[in-house]
């Protein structure tokens, strides 16, 4: 009896089972803000349901993860979303799962946009883990998809209405609702709020800027002087720390738009104005013209650097 002959079969590496697998996966995880809205809902628990998901596939391997901290959903100019979607279309990943429709984004139309055109032209699989959603399965999730997407949109809008009712109930009480402070003050907690308080190096400089001008000296002068001083420009300020420099080869040039912005500003009244308004407010030259203002303006809300007289008097001759 002829005996069986065995077959040899080349050895299997983990390697060659890993090249076999039929999807490449990128995960995208987004917050909109820096800190932690909700524990369910951070960076690292949305990568780890992922993952999870991708342990329990076995024709996935994981590629890389894709993040944006601190972006709203209703944006989709975000880079670590512009990054995925490049590196979809280039053939690096070919699957890309999110812990729901919502990581995506807020913006129906938008979101629709990517899911149902212009990722299907790549082949590209979207998968919403906590949602149940497969856009390869699309005849089954259409209307899910649908309505998941308004509903995402409508919680956006109405949580956008609810942080812009706060604000302006703070606005109205006095207390700063913006971001950095401007240049001249620095923002003060106490028991009101967040309120401006003068910081009086930098507010030294905003002075000088109002003197200068009211001398008759050029906005592009005054940029020169400044520069001569090794005074740097708000922003530098921002990121150093540093009023000035000790080397002026270290100082940046402030802008004419910087200097003009500083010149027109109302926040240096001690006043707080809408944005909307605030570009137009140099134009207000009367108490009647403040009057008729007056749901834009709220006055004597921190105290001023600059007299309503210099203000006005530049403000005529801008």
């Amino acid at each position: 009896m002829a005996r069986n002959s065995r077959k040899k079969f080349g050895r299997i590496t983990n390697e060659g089972i890993e090249q076999q697998k039929k999807y490449q996966v990128g995960i995208y995880a987004r917050l909109s803000v820096k800190g932690d809205e909700q524990k369910e809902e951070s960076i690292d628990t949305q990568i780890a349901i992922c993952k999870e998901y991708i342990d329990n596939n076995p024709d996935m391997m994981w590629i890389d993860s894709y993040i944006d901290l601190g972006k709203s959903g209703m944006n989709f100019h975000r880079k670590g979303f512009e990054k995925m979607i490049a590196e979809a279309k280039e053939g690096r990943i070919n699957c890309i799962i999110v812990k729901d429709l919502s990581r995506i984004g807020r913006n129906h139309l938008e979101t629709g946009c990517y899911v149902e055109k212009v990722l299907p032209q790549y082949h590209i699989r979207v998968l919403a883990v906590n949602d149940s959603f497969d856009s390869f399965q699309w005849g089954e999730n259409e209307e899910l998809f649908s309505l998941k997407n308004l509903v995402n949109e409508m919680y956006a809008r109405d949580i956008s209405r609810k942080v812009a009712s706060v604000k302006q109930q703070q606005w109205k009480k006095g207390e700063y609702t913006g971001g950095n402070p401007p240049y001249g003050y620095q923002i003060v907690k106490n028991e009101v709020g967040r309120k401006l308080e003068i910081e009086e190096e930098t507010a030294e400089v905003v002075r000088d800027i109002y003197e200068w001008y009211l001398e008759g000296i050029a906005i592009k002068d005054i940029i020169k002087i400044l520069y001569q001083k090794k005074i740097n420009p708000p922003r530098e300020y921002r990121k150093k720390g540093k009023v000035k420099e000790i080397n002026i080869y270290d100082v940046k040039f402030w802008s004419v738009t910087g200097i003009k912005h500083i010149l027109t500003n109302p926040v240096y009244l001690g006043f707080m104005v809408k944005a909307k308004k605030q570009r137009e407010v140099y134009k207000i030259y009367s108490d009647r013209e403040w009057k008729a203002s007056g749901d834009f303006i709220q006055k004597n809300t921190h105290p001023p650097i600059i007299c309503k007289k210099k203000f006005f008097e530049i403000a005529k001759k801008i």
